[in-house]
């Protein structure tokens, strides 16, 4: 109860950093936010009142949305003009402050996954069973879950209600996120001028990095599973993984400037990618939703994927890349390194204005690719049918299938924010690119050994 409570006094803390609310004169009532100071009383209240973690974080996602729309009123005046970005007023004052706020609440639920993730377990008994009486004998099963599938893996199925079950799955699916630090020697990049005991000792460094990764995409799940989309995502993710005995590793990726998230098949033997089944004279024939939906049934049962983080510093060049990739993690800021991602990034919409596009978004857009990979229907082999302008737009065929064209795609997940949002390509800028990143209020490493202090008293 004490670590709960010290979550509440933090998460309320940040929140009370809040700036007024803006009005957007664009926006019907309905969009309006709630004036700031009557908002967040209210909503400390219920935060203060809630009795599990998850409870709390329902309450501050509904909070993070409203920032989200925020943001959004002052990223109004930044558009795309071909590969440029312009920014016709100086509105980046505003959206730092928000957007620094967003990084400190996220840096807090951050720690506090593994009580997330412990109430969860306590709320279902993967061992617990019952006797039913059928029409022709006895039956023992679970009374919350049972296996789907036919092989017998850990798919969880409740059979009350005959689907899956996104808390057994998120919490399966958890367990096949794996952290995987650069082995030095082995991929050979270590540089001669770092000493042994550095590299080992930054090896070590990027393991806990990674561990501070894997919890960012865990909260992802945990906002996912606020909302039907992202239950739907998670079950297709956890029985995919459990069919085929897939899994996702993280990777650190170092890079000399700002970088997206990237994830990439583990097998090098494109098993994740698919073919159109389509013949050649049909391949340009229709829309792009058209050309590329007729896909060949994959032979192989896809791949395992890799999320690479980037990792980036404006002082890094390329000219001394190996040398810092050997020792960078040695004295590396964790905070800073993960600032950069969990902040969120500006995508397009048609009108090619620039909105908010979240850490949870972010990571969704990327698990999206990982089923995809898992299934082997990754549509990247398909580009030769996409025009010039497409490709330009698009950037490839699995982006577009990640963004717009599948059913569980990202702007599903952008028409649930409020207002909804809707992304038109794979355009994006990084927020660095508006305004330079301030120190947390607290560390992340900081709010780690609060957190395991807490928890020994």
């Amino acid at each position: 109860m004490k670590t709960i409570n010290k979550f509440k006094k933090l998460l309320i803390k940040e929140m009370k950093a809040c700036p007024n609310f803006q009005k957007d004169k664009g926006s019907d009532e309905q969009h309006q936010p709630k004036p700031a100071r009557q908002y967040l009383k209210a909503l400390s209240s219920k935060i203060q009142t809630s009795q599990s973690y998850m409870e709390v974080l329902s309450h501050v996602y509904e909070f993070e949305k409203h920032l989200y729309a925020e943001i959004n009123f002052f990223s109004q005046s930044i558009k795309i003009r071909g590969e440029e970005v312009l920014s016709t007023v100086d509105t980046h004052h505003g959206m730092q402050r928000r957007i620094e706020l967003l990084r400190n609440l996220n840096f807090i639920m951050c720690i506090h996954v593994p009580k997330i993730l412990e109430e969860l377990s306590k709320q279902i008994s993967l061992n617990q069973t019952v006797t039913i009486d059928s029409p022709k004998e006895k039956i023992t099963i679970n009374p919350l879950f049972q296996l789907e599938s036919k092989e017998d893996q850990a798919v969880f199925f409740n059979p009350l209600y005959k689907k899956t079950s996104p808390i057994a799955t998120l919490l399966f699916l958890q367990e096949r996120l794996l952290i995987s630090p650069i082995n030095y020697e082995l991929e050979g990049i270590a540089s001669s001028e770092a000493p042994s005991y550095q590299i080992k000792s930054s090896y070590e460094k990027e393991a806990d990095f990674l561990v501070y990764v894997k919890e960012a995409i865990i909260l992802s799940f945990l906002k996912a599973l606020l909302t039907e989309s992202g239950q739907h995502l998670i079950c297709k993710l956890a029985k995919t993984f459990s069919l085929y005995s897939h899994s996702l590793l993280i990777r650190a990726m170092l890079t000399p400037e700002p970088y997206s998230l990237t994830t990439i098949p583990k097998s090098n033997d494109k098993s994740s990618y698919t073919t159109s089944s389509l013949d050649s004279d049909q391949s340009l024939q229709g829309s792009l939703y058209e050309r590329t939906k007729p896909i060949k049934q994959p032979k192989e049962k896809g791949s395992s994927s890799i999320l690479c983080f980037p990792v980036w510093s404006k002082d890094l060049s390329f000219s001394d890349f190996h040398l810092i990739y050997g020792a960078y993690f040695h004295d590396a800021d964790f905070s800073f390194c993960l600032s950069n991602i969990i902040m969120g990034s500006l995508s397009f919409n048609q009108e090619d204005t620039a909105f908010y596009t979240p850490m949870h978004i972010e990571f969704i857009h990327e698990l999206i690719h990982v089923l995809h990979n898992s299934r082997g229907t990754n549509r990247k082999e398909l580009d030769r049918q996409l025009t010039e302008e497409e490709r330009n737009l698009w950037s490839n065929t699995e982006e577009y299938w990640t963004i717009e064209g599948g059913h569980l795609c990202e702007n599903r997940f952008n028409r649930e924010l409020l207002p909804p949002v809707e992304r038109l390509g794979h355009r994006g800028a990084p927020l660095t690119d508006f305004f330079k990143i301030k120190p947390a209020s607290r560390k992340i490493e900081q709010l780690h050994e609060e957190y395991q202090a807490s928890e020994l008293k």
